[in-house]
């Protein structure tokens, strides 16, 4: 559910992954905030400390982000 919020959000805001990473997290998106506390939630009841569920939060988004990047250009040269 996450990472479909993450992708969502990914797709319809292009711009620089680290300036769009920042803009998602100081989002006042009700739905964004509660998605980002419900995986920190999930991830500290794995018994990960607070700064490495937001660590963890990042590389999520930097994946995704370059998971839909690559997949646009691979659309755009097939055009």
């Amino acid at each position: 559910m996450f990472l479909k919020l993450v992708e969502t959000y990914i797709s319809n805001n292009p711009m620089k992954a680290s300036l769009l990473f920042n803009k998602f997290i100081n989002d006042d998106n009700e739905t964004i905030q509660t998605g980002i506390k419900k995986e920190v939630n999930r991830l500290s009841n794995c018994q990960i400390q607070h700064i490495d569920c937001l660590k963890k939060i990042h590389k999520t988004f930097n994946n995704a982000y370059y998971k839909i990047k690559k997949s646009k250009l691979k659309q755009q040269l097939k055009q």
